[in-house]
């Protein structure tokens, strides 16, 4: 039985679990990923997996491709590890077969609430990420992985993977583009002294290799920050989707923070990670119930998918109203039922005392758009170099010698170098200061009703 939105919507407070939970919409065959940080939020906010008219459809990145026609998947599988989320390389994996080919992988992790990949129970992984529905729509059931769909996993190439995050920015030869240039820049210090022309072209040569790798790496720095600063984007939420904010005071502790609740998708956005759960109309969220100092958003079968601190968005957590209206507005219930435990604390959270730490430490170096810490020094470094070299060439030849037009030439050429290091140096380090205000650790003071309490 399938209950319309607008009936969910208004449904009592009161409203005990028997009637709440008894008609709820059907999942739908459509997989969108749950988490993502740093420069994956874009590919998940553009991510979906579904089955349309009988046939498998992907859209990422702006682009839509029909990985299997109507008909053309015989089996699905489910391959997975002992041990659930811990090993990237040996995630959750389902198997789209067709015959003895793999027409998709899914790395079902990517696409399943971090509360329930977190309980280790694959069954409830693949019921709750839309696995079970996208093989219903298929006419088929998912069968564990045997032997043979193991070896088609291990034939699988990189274009039928389908991952909701990325697996990693950035070119891998940045650290050799970047030792190199380190290497040419310190031959060009002695270079200096055996000739202005040579040293300028040494020093030119350094600034050029070392050029490239270092404004990739701003541009994917600079990324990171845009991405975090945006925010959710309401389209993914549906019609009626409301983006919500911190209550003062912590809008102005966290002014990139956001909760986008729409029929489509429920999207927690804070400090450079997002969280993403099927909205209501996909048969996903259904219901949000609190108990005045807690907050759990529910599927229909009561099963806890994300914990949130109404005192983080409500300035009365024991009211907490707009969450209440942002809710009905999606077609999610709300109720003052217990709290059933994710298993998971609730974040961001309004505890007093309680601090938010460096985000940067429970992302992957590639999602938060630098590579590694030693990519990250080593690019000021080598930069800094440069900026060194071409003001030794300028001081050089000064003044350069009347009537050596090489003097001239190499004085024009070192002011070049200088003038192009300085500016990479001021990208590099002006990025370096933003992401560093961004990352400080913040103390949550406590809110007006828990200071009283």
């Amino acid at each position: 039985m399938i209950l319309d939105r607008a009936a969910r919507a208004h449904q009592s407070e009161d409203a005990g679990p028997a009637s709440t939970y008894a008609a709820a919409v059907e999942r739908s065959p459509v997989l969108l990923p749950a988490t993502g940080a740093g420069l994956s939020i874009a590919r998940g906010r553009s991510t979906s997996l579904s089955v349309e008219d009988a046939a498998v459809v992907l859209r990422q990145d702006g682009r839509e491709q029909v990985l299997a026609r109507p008909g053309a998947v015989t089996r699905v599988a489910h391959d997975a590890p002992d041990r659930p989320g811990l090993d990237p390389d040996r995630s959750s994996r389902l198997l789209l077969r067709s015959g003895d080919r793999a027409v998709a992988v899914v790395h079902l992790d990517h696409f399943t609430a971090p509360a329930v990949l977190l309980s280790g129970d694959r069954s409830l992984q693949r019921s709750v990420s839309g696995a079970d529905a996208l093989a219903a729509a298929l006419d088929l059931a998912v069968e564990q992985a045997d032997r043979t769909d193991r070896e088609v996993l291990g034939q699988a190439g990189r274009e039928v993977q389908v991952r909701g995050r990325l697996r990693r920015t950035g070119s891998r030869w940045s650290y050799a583009v970047l030792l190199l240039g380190a290497v040419l820049t310190f031959l060009t210090l002695p270079l200096l002294g055996e000739g202005p022309v040579l040293g300028v072209l040494a020093a030119a040569t350094g600034l050029a290799v070392t050029a490239w790798p270092a404004l990739a790496w701003w541009r994917r720095r600079r990324r990171f920050l845009e991405l975090d600063e945006e925010g959710p984007d309401t389209d993914e939420g549906g019609p009626g989707a409301t983006l919500l904010s911190p209550a003062p005071p912590y809008d102005d502790l966290f002014p990139h923070t956001r909760l986008l609740v729409g029929p489509r998708a429920v999207v927690l956005h804070h400090r450079g990670r997002q969280t993403r759960l099927a909205g209501a109309d996909l048969g996903g969220v259904d219901r949000l119930v609190h108990d005045g100092s807690s907050a759990t958003f529910l599927d229909a079968r009561r099963r806890a998918l994300l914990a949130i601190d109404p005192a983080f968005w409500c300035p009365d957590p024991t009211r907490p109203e707009r969450l209440a209206d942002a809710c009905r507005r999606a077609g999610i219930g709300v109720g003052r039922d217990p709290v059933v435990s994710s298993g998971l604390v609730a974040e961001p959270t309004a505890d007093p005392g309680v601090i938010d730490d460096d985000p940067r430490f429970l992302m992957p170096p590639g999602e938060r758009g630098n590579g590694t810490a030693v990519l990250s020094t080593l690019v000021a470094f080598v930069v800094a170099l440069s900026v060194v070299v071409g003001l030794v060439g300028v001081l050089g030849t000064l003044p350069p010698v009347t009537g050596e037009p090489l003097a001239v030439v190499a004085l024009v050429g070192s002011g070049l170098v200088l003038v192009a290091a300085l500016v990479l140096l001021s990208l590099v380090l002006g990025v370096r200061r933003r992401t560093n205000r961004w990352a400080r650790p913040v103390t949550a003071p406590p809110t007006p009703s828990r200071r009283s309490s």
